[in-house]
């Protein structure tokens, strides 16, 4: 008699889990409602889930089965996907950017005359040197006897020259024009 009533009362707990496992698969066929959700493989029209919430609990648990495989396997197949990725970026380097060149500095001697034309939409001053004369762009603070270098920068298109004038008031580069 003992060993029919431990039975019984192990038969009850196992009854208990089924109802609430079938309670669980319930909920998440519930979840898989695809009422205005635009992810159609994850869910299921409500003809379906109706179906699946009164079908017995063997295919309901079939079902619920079937679905987790399927989305372990999608998971895994992203995870597999995004590790490719990692693994890629990580062996395969990027691309090297060369170095920029350095500027190159070329004597354009002493300064003899600095004159300003200033006009409506831009300011422009000719230096005279010992070397040449040289139209840049701005106001340049500089006086007689201050010593001037071009500056280059770049190559091919990309070439940029630039006044740099040493001067005791204001030592700067201004753009050639």
């Amino acid at each position: 008699m003992a060993e029919k009533t431990i039975s019984l009362v192990e038969h009850k707990k196992a009854d208990e889990k089924r109802k609430l496992r079938e309670q669980r698969i319930d909920r998440y066929i519930q979840s898989k409602l695809a009422t205005g959700r635009p992810i159609r493989p994850f869910f299921l029209p409500d003809y379906e889930v109706q179906r699946l919430l009164k079908a017995p609990f063997e295919e309901k648990e079939a079902f619920y089965r079937a679905d987790s495989r399927r989305i372990k396997v999608i998971l895994l197949a992203v995870g597999i996907l995004l590790a490719g990725f990692a693994l890629y970026r990580q062996f395969i380097p990027a691309p090297v950017r060369p170095e920029p060149p350095k500027p190159t500095f070329e004597a354009a001697g002493v300064i003899q005359d600095v004159q300003l034309q200033s006009t409506t939409f831009s300011t422009d001053t000719t230096v005279k040197t010992t070397t040449g004369i040289f139209q840049v762009h701005g106001g340049v603070s500089a006086t007689t006897g201050d010593t001037a270098q071009i500056k280059r920068e770049g190559e091919g298109s990309f070439l940029k020259s630039a006044l740099c004038i040493e001067s005791k008031i204001k030592p700067q580069c201004y753009p050639i024009l």
